[in-house]
């Protein structure tokens, strides 16, 4: 066993995460029936969850962001004007699209693929 870790302390309930090689499942089960646990078995993510979560995680960011009320009135109105054309779901588009194109360009990966693929 490589990492283990727990949620709870002693007496309460919890999680404990085990990270194990394919060669230790073995002695999970033995584990398993000596101590009368169940584990249960959770893949590690692959890349493109990973990103979606990211996606999901800037979008609450950003609906949590408070008003600048220090921007100046003629401004804001000036940032309305390029976008009173737009509705709502066609500026999420291009706020999605604006993210995937950032973040693939600051890290050179392929963000935004299973965005895609869902369409």
């Amino acid at each position: 066993v490589h990492r283990s870790g727990r949620t709870a302390r002693a007496g309460a309930k919890g999680f404990s995460l085990t990270v194990i090689q394919q060669e230790e499942i073995e002695q999970l089960k033995e584990f398993q029936e000596e101590l009368g646990i169940d584990f249960k078995e959770f893949k590690k993510p692959d890349s493109e969850s990973i990103e979606e979560n990211n996606m999901i995680l800037w979008a609450k960011q950003l609906f949590k962001t408070k008003p600048d009320h220090e921007i100046s009135t003629t401004l804001k109105e000036k940032i309305k004007t390029v976008f009173h054309h737009l509705t709502k779901d066609e500026l999420i588009e291009k706020m999605m699209a604006n993210y995937v194109l950032k973040h693939k360009n600051d890290s050179g990966s392929t963000s935004g693929n299973s965005a895609k693929k869902n369409r």
